[in-house]
């Protein structure tokens, strides 16, 4: 189907001819794109029945955490001409009833009902029974923990000024999602910063935040409510190196040498990328490669050259080429 922004439209789904056994049924609607991804989702219940009194059974969750309070909703259809009752309406878990109601209803009439239980202590699966007359409905409920995927990323290392104080800006990002097949409430602490989001099974969250560190330091994420986990990543602070080039004044023409300085005074070791760049009024190309020599020629047009230089705290490197 083809839809422009803003417009809707309303599908009709008819069931085969051969889904004639009586009992509860799932509906399951998903809209794909023309790469077959998933776009949206629904779930629905319907449930067939050979008696003209029909029951629908339902819970508040898809599925629940071990303990956790469920309540049962549904309704009792009289679909026939005549008053049906009264009729005793029972509710069982695993087969351990926990309601019972006595039913009286007149023609094409419906009557709500709910009740409340809790889930096992054990993960798995228990069965919910509803049962009035000659109809039965059941329905099988999945018990699992809370599955929480925590991501954080920032960098290693943050390069500042240790004499003033400052540091580089850089951005922390922490990403939640729910893979398990329960709701998560979740209080999160992200390193100073509250939220408390509330997952569905398949969702996710990204949360992202700039900081600026002026020592090493141990971001953390503290997460409680139905999932406890604490995740820290640390982040190196240190000096930035020091690049200093000392070329004699004047040049002259043809190859010529000129000495630099590469310094790492920081506390971390270092893999640095310099780039040396002239001017396009200069007759000049600089190079610098991972071995430290550079070269000045005057027979070549002006370009750029980067190179790669590894040094290990307090370490520096002299490159003087005689050419």
């Amino acid at each position: 189907m083809d839809l422009v922004p803003g417009a809707s439209t309303a599908i009709t789904a008819t069931a085969p001819p051969s889904l004639t056994v009586p009992g509860g049924y799932y509906l399951r609607g998903r809209l794909t794109n023309a790469r077959d991804q998933v776009l949206a989702e629904s779930l629905s219940t319907f449930f067939i029945s050979d008696s003209p009194l029909a029951l629908t059974l339902g819970t508040d969750q898809s599925a629940y955490r071990p303990g956790q309070a469920v309540t049962v909703t549904g309704q009792v259809h009289n679909t026939g001409d005549a008053s049906i009752g009264p009729e005793t309406f029972t509710l069982a878990q695993d087969g351990v009833g926990f309601y019972t109601e006595t039913v009286s209803l007149p023609a094409h009439d419906v009557h709500d009902f709910s009740a409340a239980t809790a889930a096992p202590q054990a993960t798995g699966e228990f069965t919910l029974t509803g049962q009035i007359s000659t109809t039965t409905v059941v329905a099988v409920v999945p018990v699992a923990e809370p599955e929480l995927d925590v991501t954080l990323d920032a960098p290693d290392v943050v390069l500042g000024d240790t004499s003033a104080g400052s540091g580089q800006a850089f951005v922390a990002g922490l990403t939640l999602a729910n893979n398990g097949q329960v709701r998560v409430a979740l209080n999160v602490d992200f390193h100073g910063q509250a939220h408390a989001p509330a997952l569905q099974p398949g969702d996710l969250v990204v949360y992202s935040r700039t900081l600026a560190l002026t020592q090493t330091t141990d971001l953390a994420v503290q997460i409680s409510g139905d999932v406890t986990e604490t995740v820290t990543h640390t982040v190196g602070f240190s000096a930035a190196p020091d690049l200093a080039l000392s070329p004699d004044d004047p040049q002259h023409e043809g190859d010529v040498e000129i000495p630099y300085t590469l310094v790492n005074s920081g506390t971390v070791d270092l893999v640095a990328q310099v780039t040396f760049d002239l001017a396009e009024a200069q007759p000049f190309r600089f190079g610098i490669w991972d071995s430290g020599f550079g070269i000045v020629r005057s027979d070549l047009p002006a370009l750029q050259r980067q190179g790669v230089a590894w040094l290990a705290p307090q370490q520096f490197a002299i490159r003087n080429p005689q050419l």
